[in-house]
């Protein structure tokens, strides 16, 4: 017997989780909301340093002036929550990844 060329005989067709808004959007599979969203954000040391990062285009590297400015523009547009990637130059990282203490 062959599958896929079997068909199912219903006396109707099943409509009843599209009658009302309120069941659609209980029964829909995906709904996202700018809220659920994670913003990734680079930081760098300094004052209104903005470095380009190579390997991300159009992302960069945001001193906590220019940081500042950017989560006030998520948060704008409905993004609640970031998450905060530190940026370390090569002279101050140790063999064991741990920052020198200066």
């Amino acid at each position: 017997m062959n599958l896929l060329s079997t068909s199912i005989e219903l006396p109707r067709r099943l409509r009843r989780n599209r009658k009302s808004s309120a069941i659609r959007e209980l029964i829909q599979e995906n709904t996202l909301r700018s809220s659920q969203f994670v913003a990734p954000l680079f930081v760098v040391e300094g004052n209104s340093e903005r470095q380009i990062i190579p390997s991300l285009p159009g992302v960069h590297r945001l001193s906590l002036d220019f940081l500042m400015k950017e989560v006030e523009e998520l948060y704008n547009v409905g993004i609640r929550a970031v998450d905060l990637f530190a940026y370390i130059p090569e002279e101050k990282k140790r063999p064991l990844w741990q920052r020198s203490s200066e």
